[in-house]
Formats: C-alpha cells, sequence, structure tokens
C-alpha cells in the first residue's frame, strides 16, 4: 500500500515538472518570435545550414571544391566563379559553402561535449555541495586558468591533429565555464519544494538530479551554449589558422584564410570570403544566444 502511494507520488511530482517545462518552453518561443534580432539571426544561420547541405549536391567535391585547374588561378570574381579562385585554382564559392559543413558541424559537436560534460559535474557540485564541489570547482578553476587557444595547441599538438582531436580540444576548453554555470543554477533549484517533495517520495539523488533539478535550471546553461557556438567557431578557425586544425586542402575557413596570407595585397578577395562567412555566422549566433537569454529572462532586455 505504502509502496503504492510512494509511486503515485512521483508520478504526480513528473507530471507537475513536465507541465511547467512545456509551459516555459512555450513562453520562451513566444518571446523569441517577438525579438527582430533573435528571428533575423535564425534566418541568418538556417540559409547558411541550407547552403552547407545544398553544396553537397551542387558541387563536386573532387573536381570544384578539391581539384586543382592552374590555368585558372587567382581569378578574380566573376559569374563563372562568384568569389573567385585560389592559387590552384579551386573555386572559392564552393569552398566556403562546403566549408561552412565543418564550421558549424563542429562547432556544434564540440559545444554539445562540452554542455553534457559540464552540465554534469556543474550539477554534482551543486547538488551535493562540500567535497565534491571542492574537487570540481577547483579542477574547473585551474583549467580556466589555462588560455583556450593555448589549451587546444597543446592537445592538438600532443595526440594528434585530426577532427575527432579538434572537438576534444576545443571543449576542454569550455568545459569549466559550462561547470560554473551549471552548478550555479543547480544551486538555486535544489532546495525548493518540487525537490523537497521528491525526496520526501523516496527518490534517489540520480533520479532528482537529472528528472527535477537540471530539468528546472537548464535556462542559463542553454543560454551559455548557445552564445558558446560563435566563440567554439572562431576557436576552429584560429587553430586552422596555425596550422593546427584542418589542413589543406580540406576547404576550412580558418585554413583558407592562412593560404590566403600571401596574396593579400593583389588578391585580397581570396582572404574577403572566408572572413566574411566566419564573421556572418558568428553574428548569427550571437544573435540568436541575445534572443534566447532575453527570453529565458525578459528582465534583461534593456
Amino acid at each position: 500500500m505504502q509502496s503504492s502511494i510512494v509511486k503515485t507520488q512521483n508520478r504526480v511530482i513528473r507530471a507537475e515538472g513536465k507541465i511547467r517545462s512545456r509551459g516555459m518552453w512555450a513562453e520562451v518561443w513566444r518571446n523569441f518570435r517577438k525579438s527582430f534580432g533573435a528571428m533575423l539571426g535564425l534566418f541568418i544561420v538556417g540559409m547558411i545550414v541550407v547552403a552547407a547541405v545544398a553544396g553537397n549536391f551542387i558541387f563536386d567535391y573532387d573536381e570544384h571544391v578539391v581539384g586543382q585547374n592552374v590555368s585558372e588561378s587567382k581569378q578574380e570574381p566573376s559569374a563563372k566563379h562568384w568569389f573567385g579562385t585560389d592559387e590552384y585554382g579551386r573555386d572559392i564559392f564552393a569552398r566556403v559553402i562546403w566549408g561552412a559543413r565543418y564550421s558549424i558541424s563542429i562547432g556544434f559537436a564540440s559545444v554539445l561535449l562540452s554542455s553534457l560534460v559540464g552540465v554534469t559535474l556543474g550539477a554534482l557540485a551543486g547538488y551535493y555541495g562540500g567535497v565534491t564541489e571542492t574537487i570540481i570547482m577547483r579542477l574547473a578553476d585551474i583549467f580556466m586558468a589555462v588560455p583556450p587557444i593555448l589549451l587546444g595547441i597543446c592537445l592538438v599538438s600532443a595526440f594528434g591533429q585530426n577532427i575527432f582531436m579538434l572537438v576534444i580540444a576545443v571543449s576542454v576548453s569550455a568545459i569549466p565555464a559550462m561547470t560554473r554555470v551549471s552548478r550555479a543554477s543547480v544551486m538555486t533549484v535544489r532546495d525548493m519544494e518540487f525537490v523537497e517533495a521528491a525526496r520526501a517520495a523516496g527518490a534517489n539523488d540520480i533520479v532528482i538530479i537529472f528528472r527535477h533539478v537540471l530539468i528546472n535550471s537548464l535556462a542559463p546553461v542553454i543560454v551559455q551554449a548557445t552564445l558558446r557556438i560563435s566563440g567554439t567557431i572562431i576557436a576552429i578557425a584560429a587553430l586552422s589558422f596555425i596550422g593546427l586544425g584542418i589542413t589543406a586542402p580540406t576547404p576550412e575557413w580558418g585554413a583558407m584564410l592562412s593560404s590566403a596570407r600571401g596574396y593579400i595585397r593583389g588578391h585580397s578577395y581570396m582572404a574577403l570570403f572566408p572572413g566574411l562567412a566566419i564573421m556572418i555566422t558568428v553574428m548569427g549566433f550571437n544573435l540568436i544566444g541575445d534572443g534566447v537569454r532575453d527570453s529565458l529572462d525578459p528582465k534583461l532586455k534593456k
């Protein structure tokens, strides 16, 4: 009988949490749609993603993206080559479009990995406190003391230069910030009534953390993750620019900027378009991040 009552209480608590969560996210979407900047950012990123996907069907990778045609090298932008050609005669427009696939996919993968690890560590630190919190947060402080680009250089140099290690290198530098945000958010939720009700109903710590606490403390984490994507794209481009990220002939924006350095005076378009691609993509994600932040907490709007 008592077991049946406890199960019923747990179902009621979960149902209340789901209703609360659905109502909150519906309100967030309504606020997000009202923001011109947020919708503009969503449009920009959406168009870039569509172009990146369509590029796979429009441009043949071997012929247009990495294939060399020296007879057409360093041609100015024209009707045939919208962004011109590079020193090997490769179409810059095709390479910029294909480059979006790498920058955005690696950016999302890095943010997802850093969020999963950071949120888990932050939740444990915020919920348990004490020695657990001290150990986790001191480790986070140590990693935060190392400049992200230096940490990325060390990891890539030590463990190899490939896409997988690039994701790991960029993710590791973002984990401490995600941990701190998650910990602070969990600490504001852990003593609320619905958490106490879950404890009284007999739920264990794992269930409480992942079913009740985290789901109601994700708002700041989502804002941080959204804003982190733009920084991740810049970090990927920076590592590729100095030769420690994605290397030629793979069409990554940072690598394209690096190869265009020697031609910046006479053929500035070779660096202009990859640079614009980075700038516009970062701007789009920043606008989305600002919109998400304002939607989750309208009081932050000026």
